[in-house]
């Protein structure tokens, strides 16, 4: 509680709760847009990096820290939406780019395994069509290589087959449905790309050790 990380640009992640009503904060910048002095100067030479993947934020250590309350500060401000607050997030996004960079050392970093782009665009299309049916060869033509290739690509980078990744992210995204909105469960089932409520009602079973019906009674009273 109260931590972060940074994870630098090109490198696939996916945020998990570890428990239930837990919320966290996602400051995803852009790199374009500011002085191309400082472009060229701060920006690119991080996030070209291959040796920083990634840097986890410590509450303890005091450069970190302020690090949190910058982006805690400029969630609040988005959040309150008063005139100029962009100014502030911009601001505030230069603040942190200058404790970052003083927080990593360069020189004791150790060369990490890059992405493949072709993952990247596997993800997107699967985030893009997951509520329809999509096979093997959807996400091959998708990326112009072979079925066999295709799958083993996405697993080597995600530790998982495209098939068991699309039915996580489906049941993943039943959830937002199931607490979010009024819709039945076989509406919700079919709008995640479920072919029959059974089905759903099955794997979700498997996942959360509960049907859908009593996850939705739970979490809501809760909320």
């Amino acid at each position: 509680e109260g931590s972060g990380f940074f994870i630098n640009s090109g490198i696939i992640h996916e945020l998990y709760s570890k428990e239930e009503h837990s919320t966290f904060i996602c400051w995803n910048t852009g790199t374009s847009g500011f002085d191309e002095h400082l472009q060229a100067k701060f920006i690119n030479p991080l996030t070209e990096e291959q040796t920083i993947p990634y840097l986890l934020l410590h509450p303890s250590n005091e450069a970190h820290n302020r690090m949190i309350k910058i982006i805690s500060d400029s969630f609040s401000n988005f959040d309150e939406a008063k005139p100029g607050f962009e100014l502030v997030i911009a601001s505030n996004y230069l603040r942190c780019l200058y404790e970052l960079i003083n927080s990593i050392d360069f020189s004791n970093s150790v060369k990490v395994q890059v992405y493949d782009q072709r993952v990247k665009q596997l993800l997107y299309y699967i985030h893009s069509h997951y509520e329809s049916k999509i096979t093997l060869d959807d996400l091959s033509k998708s990326i112009h290589l072979s079925k066999a290739e295709t799958n083993r690509l996405f697993k080597k980078h995600t530790g998982s087959s495209p098939f068991t990744y699309i039915l996580e992210y489906r049941l993943e995204r039943s959830v937002e449905l199931l607490v979010k909105t009024k819709s039945s469960i076989t509406e919700i089932a079919l709008e995640t790309g479920f072919s029959n409520v059974s089905y759903y009602i099955k794997k979700f079973k498997l996942k959360y050790q509960t049907t859908p019906f009593r996850y939705r009674e739970v979490n809501c009273n809760n909320l």
